[in-house]
């Protein structure tokens, strides 16, 4: 369990274990927004561990102003896409041992509304739009796990994209006041609890009749065409170029 607050993870395992008291559960820190926190936790995973066989990327801010990262990157592209993408990175080798394995990446329908300004990834020229970052993010994650699937795919490692639907989780507390006054009232209906919000990824992670399925992006269960900037080859090569540059590994 890769969780930014070891407390609040530990407190998840009990409810876990009090329900399933045979389970093998461990809790490491893992903060995507400061990438030594990331290299750290790929480091105690690689060596605690012989393999990864699932690795769900399922971690996002969206903060009301634009908002720095401990390392100095525009927030929600550190939380949301360069820090699992140097955690997979560093985690390669561990999914390519355990093979079959997969990588599952939550990721708004909204990227559909996205694009990716690869001169200003960060606002640092643009005026500051909230939702146009989210969407960005939300888009940069999709095409990830487009190229992703492309690079691995002869290794035995699958990777798709997931929407898990509209979900009443914690993030809603943080969200501006008319989104949770429309969340817990005219919205509700479209809202699901955590447990089936959880239910795709789960299902993307473990099921045997989704072992080859690798490169797509799903809308709660069902696999949802791309959008043709997440079919994009050239976007992806120079968006992954820059992830690697801003995070510091080598291509």
């Amino acid at each position: 369990m890769a969780c930014r607050d070891p407390a609040r993870g530990e407190a998840a395992r009990a409810v876990l274990l009090a329900e399933v008291p045979g389970a093998d559960l461990h809790v490491l820190r893992c903060d995507l927004a400061e990438l030594a926190s990331v290299r750290s936790f790929a480091a105690e995973v690689s060596t605690r561990f012989p393999g990864v066989r699932a690795l769900v990327h399922n971690a996002g801010v969206y903060p009301s102003e634009r908002t720095l990262s401990a390392d100095g990157f525009e927030l929600m592209l550190a939380v949301g896409f360069l820090g699992p993408f140097l955690l997979t990175h560093l985690l390669r080798p561990a999914l390519i041992a355990a093979a079959p394995a997969r990588v599952v990446q939550l990721a708004g329908i909204y990227h559909r509304r996205g694009s990716i300004d690869l001169t200003d990834l960060q606002w640092q020229r643009r005026p500051w739009d909230r939702a146009a970052a989210n969407n960005q993010v939300q888009l940069a994650r999709v095409i990830f796990m487009v190229e992703l699937a492309r690079r691995l795919g002869d290794l035995g490692v699958t990777a798709n994209a997931v929407h898990p639907g509209a979900v009443l989780t914690e993030a809603l507390d943080k969200a501006p006041w008319y989104l949770r006054l429309l969340a817990h009232t005219l919205a509700r209906p479209g809202f699901v609890r955590p447990d089936r919000g959880a239910a795709p990824v789960v299902r993307l992670a473990s099921a045997p009749d989704l072992a080859n399925v690798t490169g797509c992006f799903f809308d709660r269960l069902v696999p949802t065409p791309h959008i043709p900037a997440a079919r994009d080859s050239e976007l992806a090569a120079q968006l992954w170029a820059q992830a690697e540059q801003l995070v510091g590994i080598a291509g």
